[in-house]
C-alpha cells in the first residue's frame, strides 16, 4: 500500500504540481487547500503520518498547523516538512520551534525533497518500532512472569479504575484477597520449586473460575487479590467459595507426591458512590482474609465498606 502524504498548499498550480510529483514516486498524496482543512485531515482516522506544509496559508500557517497536532501528543508521531521562502535564522527556530521536522526553501529541488521524504520515512519507521517494543515490554510487565496473572502494578491500576467508576457512576465491585494457607510448609518440605509450581497452579485455577474480564492479579509472595467489576456481594460470594473449592479439591501433582492446598479468602464489596481510597479497599480486603485465617483457614470471610473505609 502506497504511503500517505499530505500536501497542504493554497497555490492550485503548486498543489497539483506537487501532487502529481508524489504520486509518479509512489506516494499516495492527500490535498488540503489551506490550515484549517490540513487539521482536518492530520486528526482524521487513518490520516497521512508525512505531510508537506506551505509556511504561508489562509486561516492558518504551517507552523500553526503543527502546534495544534504536537498539542494533541497523538502515538501515531507525524513528520513535518515546511516549504518557505523564508532563509533567515528566526525563521528556522520558528519553525523548529512548533515541531517541524524540516525545512526547504523554494524554489526547491525535487531530489532533494525526495530524499527528505525518505529520511522522514525512516524516522516513523524507527518510532514504529520503538513503540512496538514499549508495548511489548509493557505487556511483559503487566504480567506477573512466574504464573502469567496480573503484575502488582496492572492489579492496582485495574482498581483504581475500578473506584473511579464507582465514584462517578455508582457502580458496584468486589474484590477477593486470597493466599495459600501454610505455604511456607510447601517450601520447606518439598522445595521452592515445587512451591513456585504452587503458585502457578493456583493462578491457574483462578483464571479459570472467574469471567473473562475479572482481573486476577499476584500481589507478592503466595498473596493474591481479584478485581471483579460490576459484582454485587452474593456473585462474589459464590465466585470466592467457588476458588476455594477449586483449589481443595484439586491438589497440585508433583511426580513424586501429591499436594493438597488450601486458600483463605477475604472479600469486599463496595456499593453506591462513596469515596474510598485504593488503601481503604485494600485493607478491608485483608482484614477479612485475616478473619478467615484466624477462623481456621480453608473458607470465605467478608467484610463490606461503609461511608468511612471498612
Amino acid at each position: 500500500m502506497a504511503t500517505s502524504v499530505l500536501i497542504a498548499e493554497d497555490d492550485p498550480v503548486s498543489r497539483e504540481m506537487l501532487s502529481a510529483t508524489l504520486s509518479l514516486w509512489g506516494y499516495h498524496p492527500v490535498e488540503a487547500c489551506d490550515g484549517c482543512e490540513a487539521v482536518e485531515r492530520l486528526t482524521a482516522n487513518n490520516h497521512p503520518r508525512l505531510a508537506i506544509l506551505d509556511w504561508m496559508m489562509p486561516h492558518l500557517e504551517g507552523p500553526e498547523v503543527i502546534q495544534q497536532i504536537r498539542a494533541q501528543a497523538n502515538d501515531d508521531y507525524t513528520y513535518f516538512i515546511l516549504l518557505t521562502t523564508r532563509t533567515n535564522r528566526d525563521a528556522r527556530l520558528t519553525g523548529l520551534e512548533s515541531g517541524a521536522d524540516d525545512f526547504l526553501t523554494k524554489p526547491f529541488d525535487p531530489d532533494e525533497l525526495r530524499l527528505r521524504l525518505r529520511t522522514g520515512m525512516r524516522v516513523l519507521d524507527l518510532q514504529d518500532r520503538v513503540q512496538s517494543a514499549h508495548a511489548a515490554l509493557k505487556k511483559k510487565l503487566d504480567r506477573d512472569s512466574l504464573t502469567g496473572v496480573a503484575s502488582r502494578d496492572a492489579l492496582f491500576d485495574a482498581l483504581e479504575r475500578e473506584c473511579h467508576r464507582a465514584e462517578r457512576l455508582g457502580t458496584p465491585f468486589s474484590v477477593l484477597s486470597l493466599d495459600i494457607d501454610r505455604f511456607k510448609n510447601v517450601n520447606d518440605e518439598y522445595g521452592h520449586p515445587a512451591g513456585d509450581k504452587a503458585l502457578q497452579h493456583v493462578a491457574s485455577l483462578l483464571k479459570s473460575r472467574t469471567r473473562p474480564y475479572d482481573v486476577c492479579g499476584r500481589i507478592g509472595g503466595d498473596e493474591f487479590m481479584i478485581v471483579l467489576p460490576d459484582c454485587m456481594a452474593q456473585q462474589a460470594s459464590r465466585t470466592a467459595e467457588r476458588i476455594r473449592a477449586a483449589v481443595a479439591d484439586n491438589p497440585l501433582q508433583l511426580e513424586d507426591a501429591d499436594i493438597r492446598i488450601t486458600t483463605s479468602i477475604g472479600l469486599i464489596s463496595r456499593l453506591g458512590s462513596e469515596q474510598h481510597s485504593i488503601d481503604d479497599v485494600v485493607s478491608a480486603a485483608d482484614s477479612a482474609l485475616y478473619a478467615a485465617k484466624r477462623s481456621g483457614r480453608n473458607q470465605v470471610r467478608e467484610s463490606m465498606m461503609n461511608a468511612t473505609g471498612h
